[in-house]
């Protein structure tokens, strides 16, 4: 088979922000990467996209108008075309049309979603009640919120949002590269205290407050650096001017990121005293520079480092800020040599993303292939397991259990992509359970724009209507189909004519042995559509665990039953024929429970062979395979068994079998090594129960079952995708 391309995903953001350009490198990597920026190339902020880059870009060039830092963006036009091709969708805001369309147009096309949210609730920059309820209404439609922060992420739930939705991480800046510039552009030590402010120089920047606090506290030989521009500048040289402090401040305009490095190199604290700030990257920057900062709370930055050493959390009010300022000086000993923040880098929060991505993309992107069926079996796990390492799978179960399968699978399928339809079945055949209601697997398939769907079974109207819908979304169809002819549960003509028209409308049927095979042909099937597969159990596991718990030899043959104990299984034939054939130390387990089991005890006790039967009860497939590890012959002598998957699993564990011709496994065990097949009477079931006894020669030790793997079925079905 071909590879698969790269997943395709598309990150929409408003500027380039180079901060992000080492997570969108990592990223490249194991993605086909498009990074689409709503504004144009020429913008406020005078960033733009690296020369040398392993991602794709484009400048969608929106109409816009910035107001106090926030891009107002109306535009809707595009979205559509910008969604082509695309697997996953990352947003990196909310608040503009062009985003919530974006979002919209994803879920229709059933895209997933992830969307990044900064802020914190004291950040907001929208409060009243309505944009809340918007806002909260556009986040719960993704898939997944990641979170810069703690902080960031009380947010997020006090909007109702599930908790197992948000992911909390930090917002990355390349510390290793502060650090290590900082480390190779340190001024020799000076007297007084190097304070510095970095960032634009507007009103929620507070950054008149800082010179306020520097000309209560600084002492002669203290400095303060204003780096960053912005309306107020003039306002601010006038102030300092003022204060008496000019000759102390330093207002040295807009720095590029090898500039600004150069100064947190020459200086001692950050101050960021931010009345409204969703963040505050130069503070990470400051940090792994091996400066102390003083970070306002109202910053969201703040939570993330308030446990770091060299950080001081303050108000916004002076009084505060001036308390920090003077502890910070005071605790000064010199730059900081392993700040904790360069354990915080982009690559480690690309990592988080990436596997972010995988998951979406595994659990609720397009899968290669659907698995539909009624409920999960423990014999089907080994084979999804397989599918689930070579291709997208999901899993849709219309319920958990069924009476008489007292399964539970849950800790099993934790691995999966999966959903439980909880479709209640309907009984008017005996034990034959039918699912009427097609309407939740039809809306759970529609979320999927799956390749292939596979069928495990015809007869419930929710596998067949959910299978025409299915086929009318241009997905490839697949049934499994395991009846032979003889354990067909329905044989009129009618019904044999909606089952023909049923399984016709497959691309494939998948059949278990030839004898199924030759069902499907009587059914007028054409020989293309048909593969001839078997039904696996995990052969591997019940030869080598036999194996490995063999009990010692004894007289006599020790004989085996395991299922359900219900008429059609034809205990009670296996009973007489015991009675009649067998020696003193012959002995009997029925392994298994069902209505029956009260009658079962009564026969065996009037037969006079109670001593000699084991009434064992239900067991687990460890338990079982311990009582096959303790046999020589299973015997199984239903009158109608689609297959019987007890026969693979006791001749994986190197017994003899005895199967009757009614079972869909006879004809494909036929001529296997220590396979008998009888008829269902009890005359031809001696026979066979005497002729294993009188060939036993000890287990085998190299069963042919063993070639047929769940692996081998898994390969035969991603072949067909």
């Amino acid at each position: 088979m071909s590879a698969r391309p790269q997943p395709q995903i598309l990150w929409l953001t408003n500027l380039p922000a180079p901060y992000r350009f080492p997570i969108w490198a990592r990223m490249a990597e194991c993605f086909d990467l498009k990074v689409a920026f709503l504004l144009a190339e020429k913008n406020w902020r005078n960033w733009t996209v690296p020369e040398r880059k392993s991602w794709k870009h484009e400048h969608l060039s929106l109409r816009s108008k910035n107001i106090k830092d926030i891009d107002l963006i109306p535009s809707i036009r595009g979205a559509k075309k910008l969604l082509e091709d695309i697997d996953l969708l990352v947003l990196g805001g909310w608040e503009s049309p062009f985003y919530i369309r974006t979002l919209l147009l994803a879920k229709r096309r059933k895209i997933p979603v992830i969307e990044f949210y900064e802020s914190t609730q004291d950040s907001h920059r929208f409060k009243n009640i309505i944009i809340r309820k918007i806002r909260s209404s556009i986040l719960s439609q993704a898939d997944f919120i990641v979170t810069a922060g703690s902080a960031s992420t009380k947010a997020v739930e006090a909007m109702g949002i599930a908790p197992e939705k948000i992911v909390t991480l930090f917002n990355p800046v390349d510390v290793s590269w502060f650090h290590l510039f900082a480390r190779n552009h340190r001024t020799p030590v000076t007297s007084g205290h190097r304070y510095i402010y970095a960032g634009q120089l507007i009103e929620r920047k507070n950054v008149a407050t800082i010179l306020r606090s520097f000309a209560a506290i600084g002492n002669d030989d203290d400095t303060l650096t204003i780096a960053g521009d912005g309306p107020l500048a003039q306002d601010l040289k006038i102030l300092a001017a003022s204060l008496g402090i000019a000759e102390s401040v330093t207002f040295a305009g807009y720095r590029s990121q090898e500039e600004l490095a150069k100064l947190y190199a020459a200086s001692n604290t950050l101050i960021l005293a931010s009345t409204n700030e969703v963040w505050g990257l130069v503070v990470n920057e400051a940090l792994a520079s091996g400066l102390h900062v003083i970070v306002s709370d109202k910053c969201g930055v703040a939570e993330f480092v308030r446990d770091m050493d060299g950080a001081f959390i303050c108000k916004t009010d002076q009084q505060s800020l001036q308390e920090k300022m003077q502890a910070s000086s005071r605790q000064w000993d010199g730059h900081i040599e392993e700040p904790e923040i360069l354990k915080y880098t982009p690559e480690k929060f690309a990592d988080e993303i990436i596997g972010l991505l995988e998951e979406l993309l595994r659990s609720l992107s397009n899968p290669d292939l659907i698995w539909f069926t009624n409920i999960p079996t423990p014999y089907r796990i080994p084979t999804w397991k397989i599918l689930h390492t070579r291709i997208k799978l999901h899993l849709i179960f219309l319920a958990k259990t069924e009476p008489g399968r007292d399964w539970n699978l849950e800790s099993l399928l934790k691995g999966f992509s999966h959903s439980f339809m909880k479709v209640r079945a309907r009984y008017p055949v005996s034990l034959a359970p039918i699912y009427f209601n097609f309407a939740k697997p039809i809306r759970e398939i529609r979320k999927f724009r799956a390749k292939t769907i596979y069928i495990d079974g015809w007869e419930s109207p929710a596998f067949f209507i959910s299978a025409l819908y299915a086929k009318r979304q241009r997905m490839n169809l697949i049934y499994g189909y395991r009846s032979t002819q003889d354990s067909h549960r329905f044989k009129n003509i009618i019904i044999r004519k909606i089952r023909s028209s049923i399984l016709s409308q497959a691309d494939f049927i998948v059949t278990a042995g030839s004898a199924s095979t030759k069902a499907v042909e009587a059914m007028g099937i054409a020989p293309e559509k048909i593969v001839t597969l078997f039904n696996p159990v995990d052969v591997s596991w019940f030869h080598l665990f036999a194996r490995n718990h063999r009990t010692p030899v004894t007289s006599g043959h020790r004989y085996i039953y395991a299922g359900q104990l219900i008429e059609r299984k034809n205990v009670a034939t296996i009973l007489r024929s015991f009675a009649a054939i067998g020696n003193d130390d012959d002995t009997l387990t029925i392994a298994g429970d069902g209505p029956l089991a009260q009658d079962l005890k009564i026969l065996a006790a009037s037969l006079g062979i109670a001593e000699s039967v084991t009434f064992a009860g239900y067991r687990s497939q460890e338990e079982l395979a311990k009582l096959y590890a303790a046999s020589n012959t299973l015997i199984l002598a239903s009158t109608n068994e689609v297959w019987g998957l007890v026969v693979n699993e006791a001749l994986a564990s190197g017994l003899h079998v005895i199967v009757s011709d009614k079972c869909g496994v006879a004809e494909f065990v036929r001529d296997m090594d220590g396979a008998f097949i009888c008829k269902t009477d009890q005359q031809s079931l001696q026979e066979k129960m005497q002729a294993s006894s009188r060939q036993w020669d000890g287990h085998i030790e190299e069963p042919e079952i063993l070639k047929y793997t769940p692996e081998k079925f898994a390969e035969k079905i991603t072949f067909l995708l």
